[in-house]
C-alpha cells in the first residue's frame, strides 16, 4: 500500500461517518413594519349588540388590555351596532392572532357585563347550540373577518374618512364628530377618547 493511502476499510468508515460543522448561531432578524391593516368584525348573527353602551365600553377596554400586553398600533376604529372597524398595524405581523386576542378577551368581558346587567334576552340571541371546547356558552363575534392591506397612503386616508362617515352611512347620526364610539375626536381633537390612537402614518387634512 502505497504511502498516505487508505485501506478500503478506512474509505468506508470515513464515507460513512457523518460530517461534523461548527455551531453557528442564527441572528436575529430585525423587526420590520408591516403594512396597515383595515379590518371588519362583525357580531354573531349580525346582532346589535353595539347599540348599548355597555358592550361597547367594555370592548374598548379589552382592545386597551391587549394592546398593553401585546403592543400594536391603532390608528383608527369605529363600533356599530353589529360590526366594527380598526385601522392597526400588529406588532408582529400577525393579524390573525391579534384579531383572536382581541375577540376572545371583549367577548369574555362583555357575556361577564351582561350577566351582571340582568341582559337575558342579549345572552339567549348569543347562545351557541353546543359549547365550545372551553365550555364557553355565548358567542359575541363572529369567527371570521375582514382583512385588506392599506398599501398607500391614499388608501390609509381613504379608509379613515370611510371609518368616520359610517355612522353617518348607517343613519345612525348626523355629524361625525357626534359618534361616541368612533376615533373622530381621538384624531382631530386630540382628546384620546373613547380610547387614544397612535400617530398617523399620513397627513390628514380635515
Amino acid at each position: 500500500m502505497a504511502p498516505n493511502q487508505l485501506s478500503p476499510e478506512e474509505v468506508l468508515r470515513t464515507r460513512s461517518s457523518p460530517t461534523i460543522w461548527p455551531c453557528m448561531k442564527k441572528r436575529p432578524h430585525p423587526a420590520t413594519p408591516g403594512p396597515l391593516h383595515f379590518v371588519t368584525v362583525a357580531t354573531h348573527k349580525r346582532i346589535p349588540l353595539f347599540r348599548s353602551q355597555q358592550p361597547c365600553r367594555e370592548f374598548f377596554a379589552a382592545l386597551t388590555e391587549i394592546k398593553t400586553r401585546f403592543p400594536f398600533e391603532l390608528n383608527a376604529y369605529v363600533l356599530l351596532p353589529d360590526h366594527l372597524h380598526l385601522l392597526l398595524r400588529p406588532g408582529d405581523g400577525n393579524v390573525s392572532r391579534l384579531l383572536q386576542k382581541i375577540k376572545s378577551l371583549a367577548a369574555r368581558r362583555i357575556v361577564e357585563r351582561l350577566k351582571a346587567m340582568g341582559s337575558h334576552k342579549t345572552l339567549t340571541s348569543l347562545k351557541k347550540a353546543t359549547p365550545g371546547r372551553r365550555e364557553h356558552r355565548h358567542q359575541v363575534f363572529q369567527q371570521s373577518f375582514r382583512d385588506l392591506l392599506l398599501e398607500s397612503p391614499w388608501m390609509v386616508k381613504q379608509k379613515i374618512d370611510y371609518i368616520h362617515k359610517n355612522p353617518i352611512n348607517e343613519r345612525l347620526t348626523e355629524n361625525v364628530a357626534d359618534c361616541p364610539w368612533s376615533s373622530w375626536e381621538a384624531i382631530y381633537e386630540r382628546s384620546g377618547e373613547p380610547i387614544p390612537v397612535d400617530p398617523l402614518p399620513v397627513s390628514l387634512h380635515h
